[in-house]
């Protein structure tokens, strides 16, 4: 029997070995609705003056969890030519979730640049203008009761501009829109 849950943009569970930055979790279904447009709060972070790249950091993308939704993966797939499958986990690892792979050498996003599995190494993310939603928002995520914070595992977290309401929309819409197409694959699968 197959368990539907909705993926959320979260920080790490403590006392778990899970994720030290992003991580998805699941949680119970609720009803899937739109709220807002993600291209107008994913923006912060966007820029080539974000501490990250000021400070050649990679660290969040270290083991990445990283949630997409389909619209991120059709948007990274076009750019770099690859198929979605190329880029993501199995499925049936993620519970039909779309979750950006890591390199089994480098331990990091396929994506980050990099020849180092060390967690502070420097690397360059090689989609950086085409980075899912999730990427654009980060170091922003939501805690557990939908309240909005800069994770203080990243590094230069007090370098970016304090948490919006804004984000936190942005947030809660991304994960709506991850659970609901997770909950269609879940659904497609079962069909088969």
């Amino acid at each position: 029997m197959l368990i539907y849950g909705q993926c959320r943009i979260r920080t790490r569970v403590d006392g778990s070995e899970a994720r030290q930055d992003i991580q998805a979790t699941l949680i119970a279904q609720t009803e899937w609705r739109h709220s807002l447009p993600l291209k107008a709060a994913a923006s912060p972070g966007g820029n080539m003056d974000s501490p990250c790249l000021l400070h050649g950091c990679s660290k969040c993308c270290r083991e990445t969890q990283m949630p997409l939704s389909q619209e991120d993966a059709k948007k990274i797939s076009k750019h770099t030519g690859l198929e979605v499958s190329q880029f993501t986990k199995p499925l049936a690892e993620t519970s039909f979730v779309l979750e950006l792979a890591n390199d089994p050498k480098t331990r990091a996003c396929v994506f980050l640049k990099t020849d180092s599995s060390a967690e502070d190494a420097s690397g360059t993310c090689k989609i950086h203008s085409h980075r899912p939603s999730g990427c654009r928002l980060y170091p922003v995520v939501l805690d557990m009761e939908d309240l909005v914070f800069k994770d203080e595992l990243c590094p230069y977290s007090d370098e970016f501009p304090e948490a919006t309401e804004g984000q936190r929309l942005a947030l809660l819409s991304l994960d709506s829109i991850i659970q609901h197409q997770a909950s269609l694959r879940a659904q497609a699968d079962a069909q088969d």
